[in-house]
């Protein structure tokens, strides 16, 4: 295992909120190593209002996952207006564009936090871009016109003409796309 690095010095509390029963040697680590830091809070698993809450009452968002296409949590944390942090895979940046702060390993994360952490400017700054980029490209009238006009191509047509912009997305509920499928 590698060392963990640690928490920056804050009042603010750290929750690891989900699970991952195929990991339990790992979050057993994860625990043993925050076992002594009261400011760290495994939660488990969060659905319904209860995640919507801690979504709307995050100071920031860290989304660490390495796998996946767009990942519906890191659009949800951006609809509800988080400052996100991600690690820099692909996907990742793809869907956050610069409208988050990409981060390459833990020390680059633990930096990048502390950063945050003293500045609630960049939190504001990063919040309001992040609302934005979801209302701009994962409104889902927005993605629903371009699946139309790529089928359309596809079938040799020419894409429709639109009246108008798509309405915006209502915060929070962030549109989710994930390997080109609509859910």
């Amino acid at each position: 295992m590698r060392r963990a690095t640690a928490l920056p010095r804050t009042p603010h509390r750290l929750l690891v909120v989900g699970d991952a029963p195929y990991a339990h040697d790992y979050i057993s680590q994860l625990r043993a190593l925050a076992r002594r830091d009261r400011r760290i809070i495994f939660t488990g698993f969060v659905f319904g209002d209860a995640y919507r809450a801690l979504q709307q009452n995050a100071y920031c968002y860290v989304h660490a996952t390495e796998v996946g296409g767009t990942h519906p949590a890191l659009l949800e944390a951006m609809g509800y207006g988080n400052c996100v942090l991600t690690l820099e895979t692909p996907e990742n940046v793809e869907a956050v564009g610069e409208a988050g702060i990409h981060y390459a390993d833990t020390k680059d994360l633990a930096a990048k936090l502390q950063r945050v952490l003293r500045d609630g400017g960049i939190v504001s700054h990063y919040r309001q871009r992040a609302q934005a980029r979801v209302r701009e490209r994962y409104d889902w009238e927005h993605v629903v016109d371009q699946y139309e006009d790529l089928f359309a191509r596809m079938a040799g047509r020419p894409p429709r003409a639109r009246d108008d912009e798509a309405a915006p997305a209502r915060v929070g509920e962030a549109a989710h796309v994930e390997e080109g499928v609509r859910k």
